[in-house]
């Protein structure tokens, strides 16, 4: 077997455990938040401030998402890009989706379930990208080594910002991104659907959060 041929099986198979790992968290995520409620009344402001913080982080982390994937689209395993967002944080996209998770358990009024479900979502990449970077080490031996040792792997540094004056963007990848964006707003009228069947009772929370 080739080294190409290699590479995409090694591409392949991490999008199908990222994929697989983002669809568990999902389907495990909404059932907890279907058991559980915040100790705050539905119109408190302590409940109405908390999904107002969770909905910026949602909004937060559709846009940096989109940004990221312009620099990316396509390349995340294969090639090695290390400006733009990159320059500043080796996993951009997974930062970002931890913010968006957290974001979403806000939506329930609990400041605890946003602390959970962006945990949750933290460890699974924190697994997937241990995996990556085997991947890339693999791949791109020195030049990846001294990548991961100068840029941070989650938490940004902006004093390494590099960028370039032209980026190859492939729309497609674009608008993937923005669509599974879309996707994430479609938690919004769950959230509050969930709200409303807690309080009428058809749906009782077995779990009050702070």
């Amino acid at each position: 077997m080739n080294a190409q041929r290699l590479k995409f099986i090694d591409i392949s198979a991490a999008q199908i455990i990222r994929k697989f790992a983002l669809a568990m968290v999902i389907i495990v995520g909404a059932a907890f938040a279907a058991i559980s409620d915040s100790i705050w009344d539905s119109h408190s402001i302590g409940r109405e401030l908390i999904e107002f913080i969770g909905l910026l982080m949602i909004v937060a982390c559709i846009v940096a998402r989109i940004f990221c994937s312009l620099y990316i689209g396509g390349r995340k395993i294969s090639s090695l890009v290390i400006t733009g967002p990159y320059s500043v944080c080796r996993n951009p996209l997974y930062a970002a989706s931890i913010i968006g998770a957290v974001g979403i358990g806000a939506q329930q009024g609990s400041i605890a379930l946003g602390a959970i479900t962006g945990g949750v979502v933290a460890i699974i990449f924190y697994l997937l990208v241990l995996r990556e970077e085997r991947l890339l080490a693999r791949l791109h031996g020195v030049q990846f080594e001294l990548y991961r040792q100068r840029v941070p792997r989650f938490i940004p540094d902006f004093s390494l910002w590099r960028d370039v004056k032209k980026i190859e963007i492939e729309p497609r990848y674009a608008l993937t991104t923005a669509l599974d964006g879309c996707v994430i707003l479609l938690w919004l009228p769950v959230a509050e659907a969930l709200e409303h069947m807690h309080d009428a009772g058809f749906f009782p929370a077995l779990l009050r959060l702070p």
